[in-house]
C-alpha cells in the first residue's frame, strides 16, 4: 500500500492492518519512501516499483497472485467508497410549471375615417391682380 496516499491505503475504512506491516522483501528505507508524505514523488514511485519487482522475483517465494488479488481487493474498496459518496437518490421532479393565463383581448379600436392628402403639394394661388389705376379726374373751370 501507498500510506503517503491516506484513505484505505493508510489503514482507514477497515483496511486490514497486516498489510500495512513491512513485508520482507522490502527495505526499511523502501517502506519509509512509500509511507512518507514529504518525500519526492518521484522516489516513492521508485521505491513501489522496486518493491513490486522485489515481490515478484523467482528467488521469493511471495505468491504473485496474492499482490494481484490485494490490488484488486484495493481498488474494489475505494469503488465502494466512492459509491458510499456518491449520493443515491434521485431529487424529485420539479413541479409543473403552469400555463401563464391567457392576455385579455384588446379592445375594439374605433376607426376615424382619414382625411385623403395628396402626396404632391397644390401650386400657391395666383398672386392677386393689380388693383385697376383710378381714373383721371377732370376739373372743369
Amino acid at each position: 500500500p501507498l500510506m503517503r496516499t491516506g484513505g484505505a491505503s493508510d489503514g482507514e475504512f477497515g483496511f486490514p492492518e497486516e498489510a500495512l506491516e513491512k513485508p520482507d522483501y522490502a527495505t526499511e528505507g523502501q517502506w519509509d519512501l512509500l509511507a512518507s508524505k514529504d518525500a519526492p514523488v518521484e522516489e516513492s514511485a521508485e521505491a513501489a516499483v522496486d518493491v513490486v519487482v522485489e515481490a515478484s522475483s523467482p528467488e521469493e517465494s511471495f505468491p504473485w497472485w496474492l499482490l494481484l488479488l490485494l490490488a484488486l481487493l484495493l481498488l474494489l474498496l475505494c469503488l465502494c467508497c466512492l459509491m458510499f459518496l456518491l449520493p443515491t437518490s434521485t431529487p424529485p421532479p420539479a413541479a409543473p410549471v403552469p400555463a401563464p393565463a391567457p392576455a385579455p383581448a384588446p379592445a375594439p379600436v374605433k376607426e376615424e375615417p382619414v382625411e385623403e392628402k395628396p402626396l404632391i403639394a397644390p401650386p400657391p394661388p395666383p398672386p392677386p391682380a393689380p388693383a385697376p389705376a383710378p381714373a383721371p379726374y377732370l376739373t372743369v373751370s
